[in-house]
This record gives C-alpha cells, sequence and structure tokens, in this order.
C-alpha cells in the first residue's frame, strides 16, 4: 500500500513540475529560443536593470517599432547605453514605458499584449508584462533562419497589421537614424502616431557644428606637427 502511495506522489509531482514549465514558458516568437537555467535567467536579467516607466522618455530617434493584434504600438529608443521603450495606444497616446541597459542594439515584439525585448549582444529574449514583471528569459539561437527573422521582421521599417500599414521615416534623407511612424489606413488616409523630426534635426546639426569645430581647431595643430618634423 505504501509503495502505491510512493508511486502516485511520484506522478504527481511530475505532472506539477512540467505543468509548471508549461505555465512558465509562455513565450510565443518567430525565432527559434531554446529555455535556460532560472539561475541564469535570474542573472540575464538582473544584467539589463529592467525599470518599469510611467512618462514618456523623450528622444529624438527611433530605432525600432512593432504592434500588438490589440492596437499597441511600442517604439524603442537607442541612444545611448540605457534603452527606452515607449508604449502607446492606437491614437499615438502614451501608456507606459520601460528602460533597461545593453550596450548592443535590441529589437522588440509584441507577443499579445506582452513585449519582447530581444538584445542582440548576448543573444537573448526578456519577456516583459505591461506592469514591468518579467515572465520568461530565452537564448536566440544562432542560425540563418534567425539571422532573416532579425533583419526581416524585428528590424523591419514597415509593418503591416490588419488593413493597417506602419511605416518609419527620417527628416533628412542622410540622416542615419529614423524619427517618424506613421500608420497609413487602406484608404490611404495617414496619421502619424511619433513624430520627434524637429528633435532630430536639432540633434544632427549640433553634431555637424561640433564636428566642424573639432576639424577646425585639430587641422592647425597637425600641419604645425608635421611641419616642426
Amino acid at each position: 500500500m505504501r509503495a502505491k502511495y510512493i508511486i502516485v506522489f511520484n506522478l504527481l509531482a511530475i505532472l506539477l513540475t512540467t505543468y509548471s514549465y508549461i505555465s512558465t514558458s509562455a513565450m510565443t516568437t518567430g525565432f527559434d529560443i531554446e529555455q535556460i537555467p532560472t539561475e541564469q535567467a535570474e542573472e540575464f536579467l538582473d544584467n539589463i536593470n529592467l525599470i518599469y516607466e510611467s512618462e514618456e522618455a523623450h528622444h529624438h530617434s527611433i530605432k525600432c517599432f512593432d504592434i500588438s493584434d490589440s492596437g499597441l504600438i511600442a517604439v524603442g529608443i537607442d541612444e545611448d547605453i540605457e534603452k527606452h521603450i515607449n508604449v502607446y495606444d492606437n491614437n499615438g497616446i502614451f501608456q507606459y514605458g520601460y528602460s533597461f541597459e545593453n550596450q548592443g542594439t535590441y529589437g522588440i515584439e509584441f507577443d499579445k499584449d506582452n513585449l519582447i525585448i530581444y538584445t542582440v549582444r548576448g543573444e537573448n529574449a526578456y519577456l516583459i508584462d505591461n506592469k514591468g514583471n518579467c515572465l520568461e528569459v530565452c537564448k536566440i539561437n544562432n542560425s540563418l533562419e534567425n539571422n532573416s527573422y532579425w533583419n526581416h521582421n524585428v528590424f523591419a521599417k514597415s509593418k503591416k497589421v490588419g488593413n493597417s500599414k506602419y511605416v518609419l521615416s527620417k527628416a533628412i534623407i542622410f540622416s542615419p537614424s529614423y524619427s517618424k511612424l506613421t500608420k497609413i489606413s487602406s484608404d490611404g488616409t495617414e496619421f502619424v502616431i511619433v513624430d520627434v523630426s524637429t528633435d532630430s534635426v536639432i540633434y544632427i546639426i549640433i553634431v555637424i557644428i561640433i564636428a566642424i569645430t573639432v576639424i577646425s581647431i585639430s587641422i592647425p595643430s597637425v600641419i604645425n606637427y608635421f611641419k616642426n618634423n
């Protein structure tokens, strides 16, 4: 009789463990990913210092974006080591955001109303809910299929959801970054969701002025160096 109880107990334990694994493995993504141990996942999460934000982060460029099936719009900002993500509703009204630290570039993608943050450096995927809780951390496998998904899906500059198309554009053609996200309806109507073109132009002008100043100061010094040597 005791042996039967032990067998039943072991079966229940296996079932509970399997259910826990399934319930925590909630990420749905186009990447080929693999699970990682809990301790390693916690370490990766600690390394990026993820913070939930209730105020919109100011920015002058847009790195990436994605749209959920319910109409939420996430905009990724990549202007320094501290990254920011602003989430808006379909009318362009700020809802919430996140900040995290990463020295490389990154992408974002909705999984229902949760958001997945993909880091290129380390090749990790973080599933975050709308309260800032990390639900899961997975490893992105290095493969040709995943490389294609990075370029054609995560970093795509235009995406179609339902009957609407969402497009990134630049304030200046030669600008290295995008500054406006526009929604184009099936009838051709355009609605600007995010537009930081003015800030982007000001930023570019400042960079050009600084570059010209540095070059103007450096040229006489270089000329004098070669004359003296």
